[in-house]
């Protein structure tokens, strides 16, 4: 996990179905923040652009936050990642590392 980093990820849905995709580390800072992006595939080689991810999390009371946001490059992206189910997608996926840090 570095910045320039190679991002990919293997999304599975409940019937089965796979969306890979692949992207690059734009900043990682250990134990707090990683943003990432499709601009760009391995070796910096540019491809479709379609969002910006940021995946976060702070301490927050006795707990901890965690906040994931995305931009994407047009509105027509947006509407088609949320017809992909993403904001149910990253729910789970948040729900999951829930589950993941309660069990330590």
């Amino acid at each position: 996990w570095r910045s320039g980093g190679r991002m990919a990820t293997i999304m599975r849905g409940p019937d089965g179905e796979s969306h890979e995709g692949d992207g690059v580390l734009l900043e990682v800072t250990q134990g707090q923040r990683i943003v990432f992006t499709d601009a760009f595939r391995k070796g910096w080689i540019p491809q479709t652009a379609f969002m910006v991810g940021c995946l976060e999390i702070a301490p927050e009371g006795e707990g901890t936050r965690y906040t994931a946001t995305t931009w994407h490059w047009t509105k027509e992206a947006c509407e088609q990642h949320r017809t992909m189910g993403f904001e149910t997608g990253w729910a789970t996926m948040a729900d999951q590392l829930a589950e993941l840090a309660e069990a330590r």
